[in-house]
């Protein structure tokens, strides 16, 4: 629609150069975003013909020119259009992707870090920052830079994020996760992902009970975000399964997974045979079709009816929905 617009206003000839230029560079924007790169960077030539000092379009250039494996004209593109808008975090900001995209690390952080300067909220920049930092850095040094930015951005969410991830993943300082997690969500909650992780963590820590209580929040939470997004076909189906085989809808499916990413394998198990107790004669074929819909490859005698080998298969969907989500893997593992 833009390519197709921008063609038309371009066939007015008594529009005002500056209006042409704009139609030029959107279109250069258009045609880059359906792989028209020489296309593109013929508008992208004459929306500078007639403005020399666009920026933008210099980036969007760049991009057309890289992807044509002109990496020489890219880079003088971009360094053009970071010499002419200097303080741009749109600029500065797509530059930066790019060095880190050819491997230049020290001017990817130095975009970043000057976009977090003027603007510390600015898409994902905060994010990228700190994980091209992670790595390049060794683990003391990160966790100077790390600590350092949630000093100077604590309002910032992204700051809070790596810091639940770099503990969950690598120094493993739970109460640190836990400090960190609620910093996040006074700032911008997320209720789903936010119970999820308090799961997990206190399920680390040892304190079931709360691990339970959080996964089952969790699971309502979820249910309700997988009803909104469904189409209402979809919706009324899985409503009406749920209710004639568990009735409680889909919730108990959530659950079970829930428990089973986050290593709880008991529980997890638990709700599955119970699925198996209360869902009545159809209840081992539809529980079968879920797990094989997982990829996970169910024996024909479990499909028969035999009671080790439905066992096996709820075993196997356990361990791979633990092992795809690694939660149960985070920190220091026992034994």
């Amino acid at each position: 629609m833009v390519f197709r617009a921008c063609t038309d206003l371009l066939s007015r000839d008594a529009e005002a150069l500056d209006e042409r230029q704009d139609y030029h560079a959107k279109r250069a924007q258009a045609l880059h975003r359906i792989r028209k790169y020489e296309q593109a960077i013929d508008d992208a030539d004459r929306a500078l013909v007639l403005n020399d000092e666009e920026a933008v379009t210099l980036v969007w250039r760049g991009y057309s020119k890289n992807a044509l494996a002109d990496k020489t004209g890219a880079r003088a593109d971009l360094e053009r259009a970071q010499k002419i808008s200097p303080n741009s975090t749109y600029v500065l900001f797509n530059v930066a992707k790019q060095m880190q995209t050819w491997g230049d690390v020290p001017l990817a952080l130095e975009g970043y870090e000057s976009v977090l300067e003027l603007e510390p909220g600015f898409g994902d920049a905060g994010s990228r920052y700190l994980n091209l930092l992670y790595d390049t850095l060794s683990p003391k040094e990160f966790e100077r830079y790390l600590a350092e930015a949630e000093v100077k951005w604590p309002g910032q969410p992204w700051a809070h994020d790596i810091r639940v991830s770099y503990e969950l993943r690598h120094r493993y300082d739970l109460e640190k996760a836990l400090n960190a997690i609620e910093k996040r969500m006074a700032i911008a909650p997320n209720p789903s992902a936010d119970l999820l992780l308090f799961a997990l963590i206190h399920m680390k820590l040892g304190d079931e009970k709360k691990g339970i209580e959080y996964a089952e929040a969790y699971a309502k939470a979820e249910n309700k975000i997988q009803w909104r997004d469904k189409g209402s076909v979809r919706r009324t189906i899985d409503l009406l399964l749920g209710y004639v085989i568990y009735g409680q809808g889909t919730e108990w499916i959530t659950r079970s997974h829930t428990f089973a990413a986050l290593g709880a394998t008991d529980l997890a198990r638990a709700e599955y045979h119970q699925f198996l107790e209360k869902g009545g004669l159809h209840a081992p074929k539809l529980h079968l079709d879920i797990i094989e819909g997982a990829g996970v490859p169910v024996d024909p005698q479990a499909r028969a009816g035999s009671t080790a080998h439905i066992n096996k298969a709820i075993d196997d969907h356990i361990r791979h929905i633990e092992q795809k989500l690694g939660f149960s893997n985070l920190g220091p593992q026992s034994g």
